[in-house]
C-alpha cells in the first residue's frame, strides 16, 4: 500500500478504524457482475404467500452477492442486509467502490456508512415507516457517485439497472408489510405503535396494495 493512497475513518464494532480505499482492477471488475446479480431474484413464489421465506431466500441472495464483493479485499466492510432496501444499498456500495480513489469517494463511503448506522437500530415496524427515508438516504450517496463517474442513474425508471434493483425491493416492503398484518405478534407491535407511526404503515399498504 503507497503512501499516497486515500483511507477513511468509519466505525466497525463500535472502533474507529482507518480503511483503505484503493479499489483493485479485479474489484473494479467483480462489482459489474455483482450488480447484474441484484437486478434477479425469482423463488418460485410469490411474497403473498409465505412473505418470511420470500423475505428469508432474498436476505440470503443478497448476503451471498455482498460476500462475493468483500471477499476480495479484507478492509472492506462487511454490511449485514439493511431492513429495506437491501438490494439497493448494496448496490449504492458497490458503486461507490468503483469510484477511482479520491476524497469525493472517501466522503461518498462516509457518508454512505453513516446512514447505514442510523438505520441499524431500527426493528422492521420502524423500518417500515421510514422507509422513504432510507430511500432518499441512498439516492443522495447515489448522486454523488454519479458527480464522480460522470453519469446519471435514474433509479424511478424500472428500466434502468437501479430502477430494475429498486423493483425488487419494493416487493420486500410489501412482504415486510404483509408479515406485519398477518403475523399477530408483529400486527400486536404495530398496533402498539404511535398512532402517527402506525398510520404510515398502513398508508403504505394501501399504497402497494392497489
Amino acid at each position: 500500500m503507497s503512501n499516497q493512497d486515500l483511507w477513511v475513518l468509519v466505525e466497525v464494532d463500535g472502533q474507529c478504524k482507518s480503511v483503505p480505499l484503493t479499489i483493485s482492477l479485479l474489484m473494479l471488475a467483480l462489482t459489474v457482475p455483482c450488480i447484474n446479480d441484484l437486478q434477479h431474484f425469482n423463488p418460485g413464489f410469490s411474497h403473498y404467500a409465505e412473505p418470511r421465506k420470500w423475505l428469508r431466500l432474498n436476505n440470503e441472495h443478497v448476503n451471498e452477492i455482498a460476500q462475493l464483493i468483500i471477499q476480495q479485499d479484507p478492509a472492506l466492510i462487511n454490511l449485514e442486509c439493511s431492513k429495506v432496501y437491501p438490494r439497493f444499498s448494496l448496490y449504492t456500495y458497490a458503486r461507490i467502490l468503483s469510484c477511482p480513489h479520491s476524497l469525493k469517494k472517501a466522503s461518498a463511503l462516509s457518508e454512505f456508512l453513516k446512514f447505514r448506522r442510523s438505520w441499524e437500530s431500527w426493528d422492521d415496524i420502524s423500518a417500515l415507516v421510514n422507509h422513504q427515508s432510507v430511500r432518499d438516504d441512498l439516492v443522495a450517496c447515489l448522486t454523488s457517485v454519479d458527480e464522480i463517474h460522470g453519469t446519471q442513474d435514474h433509479p424511478d425508471d424500472n428500466r434502468t439497472v437501479p430502477g430494475r434493483i429498486l423493483t425488487i425491493d419494493a416487493i420486500a416492503i410489501d412482504a415486510l408489510l404483509w408479515e406485519a398484518i398477518t403475523d399477530p405478534t408483529q400486527y400486536r407491535r404495530l398496533l402498539k405503535r404511535r398512532i402517527h407511526e402506525a398510520q404510515s404503515a398502513l398508508n403504505l399498504l394501501q399504497a402497494v396494495s392497489r
